[in-house]
């Protein structure tokens, strides 16, 4: 199967006490399936989340449901829009799109949050996401109040740029060509509203959402921002990983077999991907393809990487092969170290 990668979930939180409405904004934070067919997602679906394919020894008949369902893997921390909402499960649309799918409510939760007034520099709250902490500290996303919400749809995941997206006769246009859109912001603020921290982020978007992570040492978030161009390869989301209770608004690093580290980024591109793999009791697995050129004319060599969570911290393990990997399936668990 084939993920989406330009996917953006909206949709409703597992059983929920309120059903979303329509066009409510929610983000995918399990990777399950999309569905064309309900009874597909029902047969493939399990109690957390996941999908019976991403087993790693599927069994045929379940790869074969996948396919009669037109099934897709679920790109973790993007979104999509709800046309109706049920039980268990929701019927939604991609950007761009009016084909229906049906995505498990389990897999995703709220995005939306009621604006503040916008700033005095412009900004709008966009996200207000409670760390859990005891402090009562929570994390703010601050965009630039012209990005309304249907702009929004048309910009995630397609081009940063609005003339990109826009209609050449939009008025909207000699606004932004006047003066730029500003780049968003990542606030950690108190109980009160205080700021505690502030981040200066380079892309227009961002969006938090709860990391589906076990056995961390706080709670933790992933920031996903998107430096999409509209073209090339390598241009697209970056999602790194916050424990805001321990670290702040500083991305989480993570330590090579040789000491050094680094920041951990989770890129969504056309030669990048990446998934969650469950432990099954202990601290899960972050799996990271990247494919880039060698230098030499037509060469690739791809990046299998593993991290995981120790006592001490995160640690990452690659290893490289030379081939391309290029917006396809997911590749196999036994490709990484």
């Amino acid at each position: 199967m084939r993920p989406i990668a330009w996917l953006l979930i909206w949709a409703a939180t597992a059983i929920a006490a309120s059903l979303p409405a329509a066009a409510d904004d929610l983000v995918a934070v399990r990777p399950g399936v999309l569905c064309a067919s309900a009874a597909a997602l029902a047969s493939l679906t399990l109690p957390g989340g996941d999908s019976r394919t991403h087993a790693p020894s599927p069994r045929p008949q379940d790869l074969a449901t996948a396919r009669r369902g037109d099934c897709n893997d679920v790109v973790l921390g993007h979104l999509v829009e709800v046309r109706t909402a049920h039980r268990n499960s929701s019927v939604v649309t991609s950007p761009g799109s009016s084909d229906p799918l049906v995505a498990a409510n389990v897999d995703v939760q709220p995005l939306a949050d009621v604006p503040s007034p916008p700033a005095r520099d412009g900004l709008v709250r966009t996200q207000h996401v409670a760390t859990g902490a005891a402090d009562g500290s929570a994390l703010v996303v601050l965009e630039d109040a012209r990005i309304t919400p249907d702009l929004r749809r048309m910009m995630w995941g397609v081009a940063e740029d609005p003339e990109f997206v826009l209609d050449q006769h939009d008025q909207r246009l000699a606004g932004f060509k006047a003066r730029s859109l500003r780049p968003a912001r990542l606030l950690l603020v108190d109980a009160q509203g205080g700021v505690l921290q502030v981040r200066q982020l380079t892309e227009l978007q961002a969006i938090v959402w709860p990391a589906p992570l076990h056995s961390l040492p706080a709670a933790g978030f992933m920031l996903t921002v998107d430096d999409s161009i509209g073209m090339g390869s390598y241009a697209g989301r970056v999602t790194t990983l916050l424990l805001p209770s321990l670290h702040g608004l500083d991305p989480e690093t993570a330590a090579a077999a040789d000491g050094m580290r680094t920041p951990i980024e989770l890129g969504d591109t056309p030669k990048t991907g990446w998934t969650i793999v469950p432990s099954g009791g202990g601290a899960d697995a972050i799996e990271l393809v990247a494919c880039r050129p060698t230098g030499s004319a037509g060469d690739f060599v791809t990046t299998y990487s593993t991290y995981r969570h120790a006592g001490d911290g995160w640690q990452v393990a690659s290893h490289r092969q030379d081939g391309i990997w290029e917006d396809d399936a997911f590749p196999p668990r036994a490709a990484f170290p």
